[in-house]
C-alpha cells in the first residue's frame, strides 16, 4: 500500500529533477527560447550524470554533482539582479511559465506512468532482476566500473550501464531505496522522453505540437489488428511485439508497461535529447548566435556521448545521424565557409587562438555559420569520446562479430503491422514525388524479384525523401528508412543462437527507428493538417482537442486496466513487496541484508536465467559467485578462462561437499553464504561444521559468514 513516507520519496525524486532543471533554465533562455525549457530539463540531467560518474571514477561521492547546479542557481540569481534586477526575474520568470505545458506534460506522463508501476511494481519477471540488480549494486557501491551483482569479483566493464547508473546516482542524492526507485525510474524515463518530443514539435509545426508524443506513445497495426481479431487481452500486448518471426518488435509504449528498467528503454532518454538538438541544429543553425552554436556544439556533444554507455546499439544510427547533420550544415553553409579555410587551416587558426587570443573578438568568432557547422563535424563526435573516456578505456564488451544476409526476410504482412502508422503518413507525404517521378517505383524490381518484397518499401521510400531533402523530417524520416531497409537485408551477427540470430537486430534497432518516425511523421502529419486548423473552424476545434484527448487515452487506459488486477499488496512504490506474499522468509533477509554495510559478497543457488534463482544478489546488490549464466557468458564470453564450469561447480561443491566449502568461498574472497528454500530445492546441503557462523536466520532461510 502507498504509505505517507513513499509521497515523500515521490516530492523528493520531483524536487531533485526540476531543481536540476531550474539550474540551467537562464543558462539557455539566451540561447534557445523556444526549447530552452526541455533542453533544461535533459542537458541538466546528461550534465548530473556525467558528473557523478567522474565523481565515482575519482572516489568522490556522487552527491558532489548536486555541488554545480547549487553554484548554477546562485549565479543565475546574481546574474539576473545585477543586469536588470527584478525585471530581470520577472523577465526570466515570464518565459519559464509561458511554457507551462512542458511542465504540464512531464507531470501527466509522469504520474500517469507511476500510476501504471505502482499497480504492477514487482521485481520479478524478465530482466527486472538484472535491472534492478544493476542499480541496487550501484547504490550498494557506487565506484567506477560498477560492480558486477551476478559475478563476484568482476565488474560492469563488460555491458553498457550509464542509464542504470543515472538512476542510482540521482536515487542517492534523492534518498529513494533502490526498490521504489525501481517502480519510478520508466515514469521518468517517459516524461523526459515526452518534453523532449514536444520540444521538437516546436521546432517543426506552429500547430499540433504534441503530435510527436501522440505518435511515440501509440501502438503499432499489430496491436488494433489482433484486438480486431478478438485476441485475448491477456495476449495482446505481447503478441503485437512478437510479429515479424524470431525477433523482438517491441514500441515505447508496451516497453513502459512492461516494467522491464532496461537499456534500451533507457536509451529512449539521451536518443530523443540528440534527435531534438539535431532538429534544433537543421531548423536554426543560421540564425541563432555564435555563442549559441557552441553551446549546441557542446550540448549534442554531451547528448552523443551518453547514448553508447547507455545502449551500445543505438550509436550505430546515432552517431552517422550526427555526421550527416553536420554534413547538411556545412552544404548550406559553404559561401560562408570559403574552401581554402578547410579543415587544416581553421584547425590550426583555431589552436593559434585559443594559444594566442585576439584582443576583443576571442575564439567566439570561428562559431560563425560556415566555421561553426565544420566545428560541429569535428568536435561533436570528439566531445562524446571525453565525456565519458573513462568507459570507453575500460570497456570489455564481447561486441559484434560481423555482418550477415538475412535468409528469412519478413513478410510484407509482418512488416506493415509492425511499421504501417508511418509507412502510410510517408506515402501521402510523398505523393507529390511520385506523381513528378514515378520512375521511383522501378526501384521495387530487384527486391521483388529477389524476395526481399517488404524491403522494397523502405528502399522506394527513401530515394523519394533524398529527391525531396526537405528539412529535419527528411532527415529524420530517411534515417529512419535506412534503419528498416538495413533490417531486411542484414542482421549483425551476436550469439544468440541460430533460431534468433536476428532478433538483436530488429529489436534494438527497430526501437531507435520508431523514435525517429516519431518525430518525422509527426512533423509531415501535422503540415498535412495545418490547412484544416489555421483558420477557425469546427475541425480545427476537433483536432485541436482529440491530439491531447488521444495522448491522454494512451497514457490512463493501461494504468485503469492495471489497477483491475490489483494484488493484496498493490498499490505500492515497493517493487519488493510481492515477496511479503510468496516468499516472506527471503525478504526479511534481503531487508537484512540491505542494511549491512561493506563491501559484501554472497553465494547463493544458481538455476539459469529468468527464475527465481539468483534474486538475493538482484534484489540487494551484494555480488554473487555467479548469477544468471547465459547473460554473463553473452558479457563475458570465456574471460577468465573456464569460469562459466568452475563456478558452477564450485557453487555447488560449497553446498554439497562440507570439506571444501570454506576453503572455496575464501578463494573466491566470498563473505556470505545463504541457505534458503531455493537452496534447498537445487542442492542437497550439507555444510561444514566449523568456519561458517550463522548472522541471520528466520524461518527457512539462514545466512552464514565465513570465519
Amino acid at each position: 500500500m502507498i504509505f505517507p513516507g513513499d509521497y515523500a520519496l515521490i516530492l523528493a525524486w520531483i524536487v531533485l529533477l526540476f531543481f536540476l532543471h531550474f539550474s540551467l533554465v537562464s543558462f539557455l533562455l539566451p540561447h534557445f527560447k523556444k526549447v530552452s525549457i526541455p533542453l533544461a530539463f535533459s542537458l541538466s540531467l546528461l550534465l548530473y550524470t556525467l558528473i557523478s560518474f567522474w565523481s565515482a571514477f575519482f572516489h568522490l561521492p556522487v552527491q558532489l554533482a548536486l555541488f554545480p547546479f547549487v553554484l548554477g542557481i546562485g549565479y543565475s540569481c546574481v546574474k539576473i539582479g545585477r543586469k536588470s534586477g527584478l525585471r530581470g526575474f520577472f523577465t526570466c520568470h515570464s518565459v519559464v511559465t509561458s511554457e507551462w505545458r512542458y511542465y504540464l506534460l512531464f507531470i501527466v506522463v509522469f504520474l500517469a506512468m507511476l500510476s501504471l508501476r505502482i499497480y504492477s511494481p514487482d521485481i520479478s519477471s524478465a530482466e527486472k532482476f538484472m535491472d534492478h540488480g544493476f542499480i541496487s549494486s550501484m547504490m550498494q557501491m557506487p565506484v567506477i566500473p560498477p560492480l558486477d551483482p551476478w559475478f563476484a569479483g568482476g565488474d560492469l566493464s563488460v555491458y553498457y550501464y550509464l542509464g542504470h547508473w543515472m538512476l542510482a546516482s540521482l536515487g542517492l542524492t534523492a534518498g529513494v531505496p533502490s526498490t521504489v526507485l525501481f517502480t519510478m525510474a520508466l515514469p521518468t524515463i517517459a516524461a523526459y522522453t515526452a518534453v523532449n518530443m514536444y520540444g521538437v514539435g516546436h521546432l517543426l509545426l506552429p500547430r499540433l505540437r504534441l503530435l510527436p508524443v501522440v505518435i511515440l506513445f501509440l501502438m503499432n497495426p499489430a496491436f488494433v489488428h489482433l484486438a480486431l481479431a478478438g485476441t485475448e487481452w491477456s495476449k495482446l500486448l505481447w503478441d503485437s511485439t512478437r510479429v515479424i518471426d524470431g525477433t523482438i518488435n517491441e514500441y515505447p509504449l508496451f516497453s513502459f508497461i512492461f516494467g522491464d528498467v532496461h537499456a534500451h528503454v533507457l536509451g529512449f532518454f539521451p536518443q530523443t535529447t540528440l534527435i531534438l538538438l539535431i532538429t534544433l541544429a537543421i531548423t536554426s543553425w543560421k540564425e541563432i548566435h555564435p555563442v549559441s552554436r557552441l553551446v549546441l556544439i557542446l550540448s549534442s556533444g554531451l547528448a552523443l556521448g551518453s547514448i553508447p554507455p547507455t545502449n551500445t546499439w543505438d550509436i550505430l544510427v546515432q552517431a552517422p545521424l550526427v555526421l550527416i547533420t553536420g554534413a547538411i550544415l556545412l552544404v548550406h553553409s559553404t559561401s560562408t565557409f570559403p574552401l581554402q579555410d578547410r579543415p587544416l587551416s581553421l584547425v590550426s587558426k583555431l589552436i593559434q587562438k585559443v594559444r594566442q587570443p585576439e584582443p576583443g573578438r576571442g575564439i567566439i568568432r570561428h562559431f560563425s555559420e560556415g566555421r561553426g557547422a565544420f566545428l560541429y563535424l569535428l568536435l561533436v563526435p570528439v566531445i562524446g569520446v571525453l565525456c565519458y573516456l573513462p568507459y570507453y578505456v575500460m570497456l570489455k564488451a564481447q561486441g559484434i562479430e560481423g555482418v550477415g544476409i538475412v535468409p528469412l526476410p519478413s513478410s510484407l504482412s509482418e512488416f506493415l503491422l509492425v511499421n504501417g502508422w508511418f509507412i502510410l503518413i510517408l506515402v501521402i507525404s510523398l505523393l507529390p514525388i511520385f506523381r513528378r517521378s514515378p520512375w521511383l517505383l522501378i526501384i521495387a524490381v530487384p527486391f521483388f524479384a529477389t524476395g526481399y518484397i517488404a524491403a522494397a518499401i523502405p528502399a522506394v521510400l527513401l530515394c523519394a525523401i533524398l529527391i525531396r531533402r526537405k528539412g529535419a523530417c527528411d532527415l529524420l524520416a530517411g534515417a529512419g528508412l535506412v534503419i528498416l531497409l538495413f533490417c531486411e537485408i542484414f542482421y549483425l551477427k551476436d550469439n544468440m543462437g541460430d533460431q534468433y540470430f536476428r532478433m538483436n537486430t530488429v529489436f534494438k534497432l527497430y526501437i531507435t527507428a520508431w523514435i525517429l518516425f516519431s518525430a518525422a511523421t509527426a512533423g509531415m502529419l501535422g503540415r498535412l493538417l495545418l490547412p484544416l486548423v489555421c483558420k477557425p473552424s469546427w475541425s480545427a476545434r476537433i483536432i485541436d482537442g482529440a491530439i491531447p484527448l488521444i495522448l491522454l487515452l494512451l497514457l490512463v487506459l493501461p494504468a485503469v486496466v492495471t489497477a483491475t488486477h490489483a494484488g493484496p499488496y498493490t498499490p505500492t512504490l515497493d517493487g519488493l513487496a510481492w515477496l511479503s506474499v510468496s516468499h516472506s522468509d527471503d525478504l526479511a533477509a534481503v531487508t537484512w541484508l540491505r542494511s549491512q554495510n561493506g563491501n559484501l559478497t554472497l553465494v547463493e543457488a544458481e538455476g539459469g536465467d529468468y527464475g527465481y534463482y539468483s534474486r538475493i544478489s538482484a534484489f540487494t546488490g551484494i555480488p554473487a559467485l555467479l548469477g544468471w549464466p547465459f547473460h554473463e557468458s553473452m558479457w563475458r564470453n570465456d574471460t577468465p578462462s573456464g569460469w562459466y564450469n568452475q563456478r558452477v561447480m564450485a557453487i555447488r561443491a560449497i553446498y554439497e561437499e562440507p570439506s571444501k566449502s570454506v576453503d572455496l568461498m575464501k578463494m573466491y574472497h566470498i563473505d556470505l553464504l545463504y541457505v534458503g528454500p531455493t537452496e534447498c530445492e537445487k542442492y542437497n546441503v550439507t555444510l561444514p561444521e566449523t568456519g561458517l557462523s550463522p548472522v541471520f536466520r528466520q524461518g527457512a532461510v539462514t545466512i552464514y559468514h565465513v570465519a
